[in-house]
């Protein structure tokens, strides 16, 4: 029976130390895959960080393009704007001129008709 028992206390001790490696290689696995999905969720922290920066980059440049063009813009609104007042000018001048010469134009046909009654 002594024989007995030490083989079974043997079997028992193998499958310990079985137990006890695997254990250990499943730990050691947990372990790397833990560190490994660390290191990938760093590196996609990194990218992301890299697209963010990238597209606030690229709307600072919109920006900028936008307020180029609102100057433009402004600038030609001035433009215009300027080029309207001196056409409303030149057309009230325009304006004067023509109830000007339509006046003189009067007074030529009432010249006229007298010097046609004192001729006949």
């Amino acid at each position: 029976m002594a024989r007995l028992d030490e083989e079974l206390f043997q079997a028992f001790y193998t499958d310990l130390n079985e137990v006890s490696w695997i254990g250990q290689e499943w730990f050691t696995r947990l372990v790397k895959s833990k560190d490994e999905e660390k290191a990938w969720l760093e590196g996609m922290m990194v990218a992301c960080q890299k697209e963010a920066k990238a597209a606030y980059q690229k709307a600072e440049k919109a920006e900028e393009k936008l307020m180029e063009h609102c100057a433009a813009y402004q600038k030609l609104y001035a433009k215009h704007d300027e080029l309207l007042k001196a056409s409303k000018e030149a057309d009230a001048q325009a304006q004067e001129k023509i109830q000007e010469l339509e006046g003189e134009k009067a007074e030529l046909k009432e010249k006229t008709a007298q010097f046609t009654d004192e001729i006949t």
